[in-house]
């Protein structure tokens, strides 16, 4: 709905390759914003701490998701405003970098979370 909302916005003055990448862009970031999320849900949903903990956990998540979303799209239109002379890619390289980042954290903080888990695979050696 973004996407779209945009797109109308502008009356038709944009380059399909521009509102291609932007839509590309923002769906990167949407689906890093997701992980994040989903994270905190996981994690609250396995924890065998009190309901209010399990509840900061999620509170935490969805803001963690939010502050993301909001330092993306203030970064996201710096480096796009910067890129408007034709490369459209450096919103695609911007996008692509910090949705690497964001998987490169929740990946490791999952890791931590399953070797803690009771219900790991045993290591073999």
């Amino acid at each position: 709905m973004e996407n779209f909302r945009h797109l109308v916005s502008l009356d038709g003055k944009m380059l399909l390759t521009q509102g291609a990448v932007n839509t590309v862009v923002n769906t990167l970031a949407h689906a890093c914003f997701a992980g994040v999320l989903g994270y905190a849900l996981g994690r609250a949903k396995f924890s065998t701490a009190p309901p209010l903990h399990r509840g900061l956990s999620l509170c935490g998540g969805l803001v963690a998701a939010a502050v993301l979303n909001g330092v993306f799209n203030v970064l996201e239109e710096k480096v796009a405003l910067a890129g408007m002379g034709g490369a459209a890619w450096r919103s695609l390289g911007w996008a692509a970098g910090f949705a690497a980042v964001v998987f490169f954290v929740v990946s490791l903080l999952m890791r931590r979370q399953l070797a803690v888990s009771p219900h790991a695979k045993p290591t073999v050696g």
